[in-house]
């Protein structure tokens, strides 16, 4: 019975105890023997009885159950459990296949009525429909249907089929936890080369995981086992082009790899045994070889032929494989995989720091997972759980650890060189903290606390005045609240200047980021805040107040002043305040400490002195003379812009930054020198 167990249940005495135990020994009787209440037990609340009677009769107890389990329906929810498990098809199949799970129909004798809805429940999880899973309901059976089916689906099924008085509902179940196989890996070398038409021929291999076998489509005389080889011949005359051949799993096309070949009756400029033969800027791909980067790692090593006739600029695409599936069946995640999908990302990531940290295509990798997380979660309107957010920040904490220095300095360096050539090119690091950015805005209506070994997160409320601090580190203060019930999300990144860039609008790369990154959200607007930094490094001076802006540099992200002012820099201390007026990701920026000496400000004051005193005299000589110069009407043109140019200097000169008037000296000097030439 669908009813909450309690132990009191068993005294005789209670009304729940009388009213089941008649109603089992009344049909007892109705049927000639004796049915006799023993106890109740949870699992919701289940009644155990015995039968007895005389050997002339051989009742039948099918019936009998089925009769006390229908009189007890017309008094309590009861629950109808089913004699075999839940049906899949196919039961033994790949990763990313579709699979339909059936539940039903229900025993003829049980006279259950009409199904007015079905539930499924995985691992007692409630599935409701989406993109990936769709639910019907036809002559007294339920399909669940899973056109994805990526480990996150992996668990114990569970099927209610509710009748339409909602007083009894039918259930089965799996008979075990339910999964499917791992696709298999297909190796095919070479993956992309060149290849001249000489006579000849060139070696294409293929291989499989253990337990499979893989064959050449449309090449039968290759054969098929775990590891086949075929010599593919280039006659001479041969056309010119790409030829591309298929490597596929043996009667399953659909798990295939291609190898690309560049034909072509002209002699290689490139010869490299690993690589193959090129032409001038051919890049060539190879797989990755676990004698070169290890085991249990998919993609390709790349090399391009360069003048000097030898393979450069040689990239290791190498993904440790538990990191590729995840990253493949991150493209499909719903409401119902989300939370299973990244404990399991979680657990790869934590399991493989090594070998995460210290590869950029292993962190691109993640990076790319959290932000079709972050994108899947904003499309589909996906609440982010606790134990979720958990999850996400211990992942991106492993990437922020002292060990990924080195290697964020790679991907950051080749961003850099990738933004001349690509105007949409988003930075790793840009994007990783944009991912988290969504994420954080994903959370649940809740107040909760995280606390990981690299990252920190309060979420809490307030209506007046915040004030909080972070680990000695960081202290936030918010003023006022116009004394709205505000809800606030705070992160304070241990490590994050591991992973950004110190480049600023000047794209100087003197500074160096000398406090905690600390992402702020909140449900309302606030226009005042204020951030107290314990400084990192106190050799370092000049404190700037920054956030993130995801904009700069046509999207590569840098960081960005506009809206931040310094309000206290404590050298006593080591703290310096900065105040915002709007919320994103925070940070103060600072460079070399240069000690000041006396000399250079007095050169600097003379220095200064005589270019104001030469620029009032250059003016008073203009006046002098200037009705002299009307005659001649381009020697008046020219006097006139120099009188703007030096009255401009004159009165606004000092009101401009640093870098501004650095630019605006460029080009006066350049209009200077053009006025020279005219005549």
């Amino acid at each position: 019975m669908d009813v909450e167990f309690k132990e009191e249940y068993n005294q005789e005495t209670n009304d729940f105890h009388k009213t089941v135990s008649n109603t089992i020994s009344e049909e007892g009787l109705n049927q000639g023997i004796q049915a006799k209440l023993i106890k109740f037990r949870s699992g919701s609340t289940i009644a155990q009885y015995e039968v007895s009677g005389p050997s002339s009769i051989t009742p039948d107890f099918q019936a009998l159950k089925l009769k006390i389990s229908n009189n007890l329906a017309k008094l309590y929810p009861v629950i109808f459990e089913a004699s075999g498990p839940l049906t899949f098809s196919p039961n033994d199949g790949f990763y990313e296949q579709p699979v339909t799970v059936t539940c039903g129909p229900q025993p003829g004798d049980l006279n259950f009525g009409t199904v007015s809805a079905a539930e499924w429940r995985r691992n007692t999880v409630l599935i409701s429909e989406d993109g990936e899973h769709r639910i019907s309901i036809k002559d007294g059976k339920s399909t669940l249907t899973v056109s994805r089916f990526i480990s996150a689906d992996d668990g114990v099924y569970e099927c209610r089929l509710m009748r339409t008085d909602d007083k009894a509902f039918f259930r089965q179940k799996s008979a075990t936890s339910f999964s499917l196989k791992t696709k298999p890996t297909i190796t095919v070398s070479p993956i992309r080369q060149y290849v001249q038409c000489s006579g000849g021929s060139v070696a294409l291999n293929c291989s499989v995981s253990p337990g499979y076998e893989v064959e050449f489509r449309d090449i039968s005389a290759a054969g098929t086992g775990t590891s086949i080889t075929y010599n593919y011949p280039t006659p001479q005359g041969c056309q010119e082009g790409e030829k591309t051949v298929i490597c596929q799993l043996k009667n399953q096309p659909l798990f295939a790899n291609a190898i690309t070949l560049q034909l072509s009756s002209q002699s290689a400029y490139c010869t490299n045994d690993t690589f193959g033969q090129g032409d001038i800027g051919y890049k060539a791909a190879v797989p990755c070889d676990p004698k070169f980067v290890g085991p249990n790692k998919v993609g390709e090593i790349t090399a391009v032929c360069k003048e000097n006739r030898k393979f450069d600029d040689v990239e290791y695409n190498c993904i440790l494989l538990p990191v590729q599936e995840l990253l493949d069946q991150s493209q499909f995640l719903t409401a119902a995989t989300l939370p299973v999908f990244l404990e399991e990302l979680k657990n790869v990531t934590v399991n493989f720091t090594e070998e995460v940290i210290t590869s950029p295509p292993n962190i691109k990798a993640i990076v790319r997972i959290l932000s079709n997380v972050a994108n899947k979660s904003s499309s589909l309107d996906i609440s982010i759980s606790r134990d979720s957010m958990e999850n996400v920040l211990i992942t991106a904490g492993v990437l922020t650890i002292n060990g990924t220095k080195k290697t964020w300095n790679i991907l950051n360096n080749n961003d850099t060189k990738s933004i001349s050539n690509n105007t949409d090119v988003k930075s790793v690091s840009s994007s990783f903290l944009d991912s988290l950015e969504i994420i954080t805005s994903r959370l649940v209506n809740a107040t909760f606390d995280i606390m990981t070994g690299f990252i920190q997160l309060n979420r809490t409320t307030f209506t007046d005045t915040f004030n909080a601090e972070f680990n000695s580190s960081v202290t936030i203060q918010i003023p006022e609240s116009n004394g709205d019930n505000k809800t606030i999300t705070m992160i304070v990144f241990n490590l994050l200047d591991n992973v950004l860039p110190a480049r600023d609008e000047a794209n100087s790369s003197l500074k160096s980021i000398n406090g905690r990154v600390v992402l702020v959200q909140s449900t309302g607007q606030i226009n005042n805040i204020s951030f107290t930094y314990n400084i990192l490094n106190d050799t370092l001076g000049n404190p700037e107040c920054v956030f993130w802006n995801f904009s700069l540099f046509d999207g590569l992200g840098g960081w960005d002043g506009k809206g931040c002012k310094l309000v206290l820099n404590i050298n006593e201390t080591e703290t310096v305040t900065c105040n915002c007026n709007h919320l994103t990701s925070f940070s103060i920026l600072m460079s070399p400490n240069s000690p000041k000496k006396l000399y250079l400000d007095i050169i600097t004051y003379i220095g200064v002195g005589i270019s104001m005193g030469s620029l009032v005299i250059c003016l008073i000589i203009e006046g002098l003379i200037w009705r002299k110069i009307r005659k001649n009407e381009t020697s008046y043109l020219r006097h006139v812009a120099i009188v703007n140019i030096g009255f401009f200097i004159l009165v606004f000169g000092t009101l401009l930054d640093e870098h501004k008037c650095w630019k605006l000296n460029i080009k006066w000097t350049s209009i200077f020198k053009e006025l020279e030439t005219w005549k």
